[in-house]
């Protein structure tokens, strides 16, 4: 692993905490106002950000019972995540 070429992608680490913060934000923000369960959020949070195999154990983790919204948390997610991605993408060539 070269460390010197962190200097090269200043663009993406900046991006990926713009996102992140953004995520974070957003989910606490959203979860505030619709008075949302706390173990719910985390779950969607990790099925967003980590896909549907880590969201499977946070939700085994706080109760089996919130394995089937832990399905379609995930698989929303990922759907939603490809476009997202592609986009950031897009965007990033044109500035690079």
């Amino acid at each position: 692993m070269n460390l010197s070429a962190i200097n090269k992608a200043q663009m993406y680490l900046l991006s990926g905490i713009i996102i992140l913060t953004t995520h974070g934000t957003l989910l606490l923000l959203l979860a505030r106002m619709l008075l949302m369960n706390l173990h719910l959020c985390g779950i969607a949070s990790i099925a967003n950000i980590g896909s549907a195999p880590s969201a499977a154990v946070v939700a085994a983790a706080y109760d089996k019972n919130l394995m089937p919204n832990e399905v379609i948390i995930a698989l929303i997610g990922s759907m939603l995540g490809s476009f997202v991605g592609l986009t950031v993408s897009e965007i990033l060539q044109i500035f690079t």
